[in-house]
């Protein structure tokens, strides 16, 4: 079952959205009663490496829970389905989410749950709202291997993707595509100690709200935007997070000092842009 062991906590890369479990759990995905089947049609996941897929479809207006069997530490689950909005919601009510038992690590790409087996040649979104509360409160540990592929995004795409995750270490490695997309994607992670490197050259209102406000224990954050001057961009997006870190910059680009830019106390590293 699962496919293969991996060398380390970062989980392993199985292309599709790959869940590793980092101790035996079994997972779960629930199909919010919000989903409607224009939205979600269903589900599949594979046990063996992609061999073999399991499908369960999504009924309108209600509930659909789909748990696997027992997975063991260091074996993994992929995920896919040709759906529109796998997750709607701008709320905790009535969206979709992974959830677990134990502590795993996320991989591979969301886009094989809007686009299957043709995840690695679509590179947009269907919708908004596509991936909102995905793994909100849910057992995540690492995220290193999780590639945000999409190019074409929409408004509130990543909202709260791995909000209230106190588990969640190592985040995905880096951010490059623009856009009022990424609002408390890391909030109140608690155990969060550095952001993924923030590469959008220029930042869109709202582009970053209250993005790690929370995370008591960041501290390290590397942001190459030379443009950040969008309306609340940049609103309360370190808000409570560790008392003292190193903030990396792009040279010669000024933040305001505080929750809403530099947090207090913290050491400035400039880095050339050429």
């Amino acid at each position: 079952m699962g496919g293969g062991v991996p060398a380390s906590e970062e989980g392993y890369d199985g292309g599709y959205l790959t869940l590793t479990a980092l101790e035996d759990t079994t997972f779960t995905f629930t199909i919010g009663s919000n989903v409607g089947t224009g939205d979600m049609t269903g589900i599949y996941y594979s046990l063996d490496g992609g061999d073999n897929w399991i499908y369960t479809a999504n009924v309108a207006s209600q509930k659909v829970v789909i748990t696997t069997p027992l997975v063991h530490k260091g074996e993994y689950v992929l995920w896919k389905g040709v759906n529109k909005r796998p997750s709607i919601a701008r709320t905790t009510v009535g969206s979709s989410r992974f959830s677990s038992d134990g502590k795993f690590a996320v991989g591979g790409t969301l886009a094989s749950l809007i686009w299957g087996d043709d995840y690695d040649t679509k590179f947009n979104t269907k919708d908004w709202n596509s991936f909102n509360w995905l793994f909100y409160q849910s057992k995540v540990r690492n995220a290193k291997n999780l590639k945000l592929t999409l190019t074409s995004l929409h408004n509130g795409t990543y909202y709260s993707l791995f909000s209230n995750c106190t588990n969640l270490n190592v985040p995905p490695m880096e951010i490059t595509v623009g856009g009022d997309c990424y609002q408390q994607m890391f909030s109140d992670c608690t155990s969060l100690e550095s952001s993924p490197d923030i590469l959008i050259p220029t930042l869109a209102s709202n582009s970053l709200k209250e993005m790690f406000k929370g995370c008591t224990s960041l501290k390290h954050i590397k942001i190459m935007s030379t443009n950040i001057s969008a309306s609340n961009c940049l609103q309360n997006w370190v808000q409570n997070v560790g008392s003292t870190g190193t903030f990396e910059k792009a040279e010669g680009v000024t933040f305001p000092s505080g929750a809403s830019g530099i947090p207090s106390g913290w050491t400035v590293v400039e880095i050339p842009t050429t």
